[in-house]
Order: C-alpha cells, then structure tokens, then sequence
C-alpha cells in the first residue's frame, strides 16, 4: 500500500512532515513584483484587469493595488482605459472599486490623479466613438473622491476640450 506524496518535492513548494515524508502544493502565493520589474509589473496589471472585470468582485479586487508605489498609476489608468470604451456598468464596477480603494487607503489622490491624466488627455477623441465617456469618466472620478478635490479635478479637466462639462458631471 502506498503512502502518497513524494520523498522528492525539489521543484514544488514542500513541506516535510515529522515522519519524513513531503507534502507538495501546487498554491504558490503571488508577491508584488518588484519596483525594477516594469515588464512584470505591466503583465501583472493586464492579468489584474481582465480578472477584474471578468469576477466584478470588489472583495478578490483589494490584492490589485499590491504594486509598487511608482507603479500603482498604471492601473488606474488600465481600468479607466478600460472602462471608457465599455458600459456603464463596468463604469460604475470601477468607480466603486475606486470608492473602497480611497476608503482602504490603498491608493492616494496623488496617484488616482496621475492615473486619470492620460485618459483625460484623449478623452475628447474617445467621446467621438463612445457617446458616453464623460460620463463614465465622472463616474469613476467621483469614485475616486474628486468631487471633494475641485483643485484636482480642475488639473484632470484641462487636458480636455470639454474641461467645464467633466467638472459639472463630477460635481
């Protein structure tokens, strides 16, 4: 009769038990890639995103903001891409995500404000194709607190064309 698991265990996460026998796990935990690890850090976000808006779980979405400070931009601008070019309800998926990561402290205005710019930059061009990206983008802004910062807000809408009708929509 066979005893199970395996006296190997060198390629897998182990765990020798007092008998001297190894007991191997597939569940490696997933860390934070590195502050160096741009590659890692972007693939890790597009994976982040994509279960993100597939699950539409705020609880499983708290780990996302477990990046690299210099890097947590990248997927606020990644769901605001995102969002912008879909419906109302991934809009509003985000902009609650948005709401819980402020109220977490998970993610400052700071980098919630550098993470809108690049959109906002397009925003005017985006609305060509997508009627309602205004409106969308002040979902997510207002998730994110913005209506409470008018001097933030203000620095976001003059990229755009628009500036006054994004700040109305948000306020």
């Amino acid at each position: 009769m066979s005893r199970g698991g395996s006296r190997r265990g060198d390629d897998c996460n182990q765990e020798d038990n007092t008998d001297g026998w190894v007991a191997v796990s597939d569940y490696v935990p997933q860390a934070a890639p590195k502050a160096g690890d741009e590659a890692d850090v972007k693939k890790k976000i597009d994976e982040d995103v994509k279960e993100f808006f597939a699950v539409r779980n705020l609880q499983e979405a708290e780990v996302y903001f477990n990046l690299p400070d210099e890097h947590r931009f990248r997927l606020v601008d990644k769901l605001v891409a995102s969002a912008l070019e879909s419906k109302e309800a991934d809009a509003r998926l985000v902009g609650d995500f948005f709401a819980q990561a402020t109220s977490n402290r998970q993610c400052t205005l700071e980098v919630f404000e550098k993470g809108f710019m690049p959109m906002a930059e397009f925003l005017d061009d985006i609305a060509i194709d997508a009627p309602k990206a205004f409106d969308y983008m002040a979902i997510m802004l207002r998730g994110a607190g913005f209506q409470n910062e008018p001097e933030r807000l203000h620095r976001i809408a003059s990229k755009l064309v628009g500036s006054e009708k994004l700040v109305s929509l948000v306020a």
